[in-house]
Formats: structure tokens, sequence, C-alpha cells
């Protein structure tokens, strides 16, 4: 569905997993070493590839399963606004994230998302990539704790 109905047999494909309304996806989508050039990497799909959903087992689902860091939700909120401030001078400004518990719409699922940001003096535009950017490297790495 991806356009990798040629590929060849042994080819290495790479692509990142993440929670799609509830259902597990792929982004970034890659086939490692090029037909031209066996050390180049051929892009599939750098962004979200709607029909390229990876159906999986309940089996292959609970080994995909990531050991999160638990940390309390005012110590997340500290972390994520510092590494929103550090990803963009242009953030310098940016006053606090607000995150929220949720329940993980997935076994690989994060269970906090970002419920409001209060930008202050920090170029929205810009805090809201570098916002986006921090958070889904710290769903894959940090839980709220009880």
């Amino acid at each position: 569905m991806a356009g990798l109905t040629d590929l060849p047999k042994g080819r290495r494909v790479s692509f990142e997993i993440f929670d799609n309304q509830g259902k597990p996806a792929a982004k970034n989508l890659r086939v490692h070493g090029h037909p031209g050039n066996p050390s180049e990497d051929e892009w599939i799909a750098a962004g979200v590839t709607q029909n390229a959903r990876y159906q999986m087992n309940p089996k292959k689902t609970e080994s995909l399963e990531v050991k999160r860091k638990p940390i309390t939700q005012a110590e997340l909120e500290t972390a994520l606004a510092e590494a929103v401030r550090a990803h963009d001078a242009h953030c310098e400004g940016l006053i606090a994230i607000i995150v929220e518990r949720v329940r993980p719409t997935s076994p690989v699922g994060s269970n906090w998302r970002v419920k409001g940001v209060k930008y202050g003096k920090a170029e929205r535009d810009r805090c809201e990539a570098a916002l986006s950017i921090c958070v889904e490297k710290m769903q894959r790495e940090i839980e709220i704790s009880d």
C-alpha cells in the first residue's frame, strides 16, 4: 500500500510505528540500499503514510512495548518545556506546557498528551514545531507515574 509492491526479497526496510487514532501505523518508511547505489537509502515516505498500516498480532505488539521512564506530571511538564526551549532559541519566552494523563489507546501508546501551552513572548509557530518534535520523542521515553 505504500508503493512497496516490487520490493525484492531480502531487502531491508525500516519504519517507525506510532499510534494513529488507536491503531498502530507506519511512518518514515525507508528502503535500505537503493538499487543504483547499495549504500544509499531511499525514503518511501518521510511523514505519515496513511495507507501503510502495520497490522500487528498481540504477540508482536507485546514485544514492541517500550519501557518508559516514570516521572510525575509536574516533572514532565518542566522537562518538556525545557526541551522545547533548548530545541529552538525562538522559544526562550515559552512559559509552560500543560500535560494531562490519558489512557493509552494501544499497547505501544503513551499515557499522556499535551493539554495546553502558555507561549508568553515566544514565537508560537516555532514553538509548535519544536513541541511536536519533543513530544514525539518524549512520548516514547517517558510515562506519567502515579
